[in-house]
């Protein structure tokens, strides 16, 4: 490994999932790029448009009213994307009569991109999913639909970085914190390029993904998931987040930790001062009694006993 970052977020991640890599054979296939199934130009452009049509508003399929739109299927038998005019595109578009104005636009729009796309790279996968021709496919996707778009490209064979959990994760490790907003995945991608270039990315993603829970429909069991188990993750000591949070502290965390029946991490104190805090008690005792009964409420009558 050449360099994992200055944060060891992928050397630490390497380490944890050895176990899981030697539980799970199958992932080494997986890592290494299995084989991939031959690039099928004319499945990939009607998947590109199952992909669009519905993100503008564009419902889809044999009993749809759009039915009409089975003419822009078959541009692909139609179009030499090296040599093509944006007006032939348009001319098919316009003849949709269930489309705004603005839907048009932005078909037409994307469908050019896509047959230019095909025609600076000639069908090859490879170059398809290059750091380059990623600013392209961004270009396409638009800012708000970037997250879904590296998914679809992955869906499709493409090695490409794609795992908004992992991302989650790593920013958790690196920042202490959550992204902001809704970042774009171009830092994701430069991120997981860092340990071996832009060709092993998507080895990086993949264990990253594994890590933030995203595996488990494949019983591969994550530690920074939606809910942190901080008190099971191998970073714990390096971790930002679990720094910042101070382990099991935060009242989010308790709370988390009695939906999900996590008992015998309480301790009685924390547990009674969780209870009993509320902001406004020299305001209004009745206020406190409120939300001390709302919480009382909330716990198993058992497990409060107990």
């Amino acid at each position: 490994m050449n360099d994992a970052g200055t944060d060891g977020f992928f050397d630490q991640i390497d380490q944890w999932s050895t176990e899981i890599w030697r539980k799970h054979p199958w992932l080494k296939g997986l890592e290494g790029g299995i084989e991939r199934n031959v690039f099928n130009a004319e499945k990939f452009y009607r998947h590109w448009l199952e992909f669009i049509l519905p993100l503008i508003g564009i419902s889809i399929g044999p009993w749809s009213r759009h039915a009409e739109l089975k003419s822009l299927f078959h541009l692909i038998n139609n179009l030499n994307p090296n040599y093509f005019r944006s007006d032939e595109i348009r001319k098919v578009v316009n003849k949709t009569t269930y489309l705004r104005p603005d839907q048009r636009e932005t078909l037409t729009f994307k469908i050019t991109g896509f047959f230019r796309l095909m025609g600076n790279t000639n069908w090859n996968p490879y170059q398809l999913e290059s750091p380059e021709i990623l600013e392209k496919w961004w270009d396409l996707f638009e800012e708000k639909d970037a997250w879904s778009g590296m998914d679809w490209l992955q869906k499709q064979d493409f090695r490409v970085p794609a795992s908004l959990g992992g991302f989650i994760a790593w920013n958790r490790f690196h920042r202490g914190k959550l992204p902001i907003g809704d970042e774009h995945p171009r830092q994701w991608v430069e991120t997981c390029a860092k340990p071996e270039g832009p060709e092993q990315a998507w080895k990086w993603d993949l264990k990253a993904s594994i890590f933030a829970g995203e595996w488990s429909h494949a019983d591969l069991q994550g530690v920074c998931g939606q809910f942190p188990q901080c008190e099971n993750c191998l970073l714990l000591q390096t971790c930002n987040w679990s720094a910042q949070k101070n382990g099991f502290l935060d009242k989010n965390t308790i709370e988390t930790r009695i939906q999900k029946g996590r008992w015998d991490t309480l301790k009685t104190e924390e547990l009674t001062e969780w209870l009993l805090e509320d902001h406004d008690l020299q305001e209004s005792w009745m206020n406190l009694e409120g939300v001390t009964e709302f919480r009382l409420k909330s716990i198993d009558h058992p497990k409060l006993l107990e």
